[in-house]
């Protein structure tokens, strides 16, 4: 399991990485690709404290979550991993 400060390393480098335009697409991405290491849903807290500590706005909370409840019905492409 990963922490979540290396949660937000990895969430602020494909943050920072991403086109500004993507950037949106890129956290739904990240969510799904860390959704079984990313606090459960109704936690949050924890989830605002990932985004804090990326650097990122807490008012992007519901899109970690969308991300995290995409991620039972999707596959990550190759590419992405």
């Amino acid at each position: 399991m990963m922490s979540l400060e290396d949660l937000a390393d990895e969430l602020r480098r494909m943050w920072h990485n991403a086109d500004e335009g993507k950037r949106t697409t890129i956290l739904r991405l990240f969510s799904i690709k860390y959704s079984a290491h990313l606090p459960a849903r109704g936690n949050r807290r924890d989830i605002v404290q990932l985004l804090q500590l990326a650097g990122l706005s807490t008012a992007l909370v519901q899109e970690v979550q969308k991300g995290r409840d995409l991620a039972k019905y999707v596959d990550v492409k190759r590419e992405y991993l």
